[in-house]
């Protein structure tokens, strides 16, 4: 997988970007400069595979925050739907 846009994993403003990651006109929003762009279809899978990834992997690995999320990130996830490959969506089923 390509490095989806190159540090703006960490620079995400979550709250502001996720609920419209999946539209086509939805604005990246960064949390440091509070700067938006325009991410292409492909940034946009990439970050939410990224991001379906670090999710999964701290769910499978970590109890704690498994029992503190609960179910959130399968409804984050449910959002990024239409980015996300079907293995990661199989995986995020499987998983929440």
């Amino acid at each position: 997988m390509r490095t989806p846009l190159p540090g703006a994993y960490a620079s995400c403003d979550r709250k502001a970007t996720y609920a419209g990651l999946a539209d086509y006109d939805a604005p990246f929003h960064d949390r440091f400069t509070g700067g938006t762009f325009l991410p292409s279809l492909s940034q946009r899978r990439d970050f939410a595979e990224l991001t379906a990834a670090n999710e999964l992997d701290l769910a499978l690995v970590n109890p704690e925050f498994r029992a503190r999320v609960g179910r959130s990130p399968a409804g984050t996830l449910h959002r990024f739907r239409p980015l996300l490959s079907d293995q990661a969506w199989t995986v995020v089923e499987e998983v929440f």
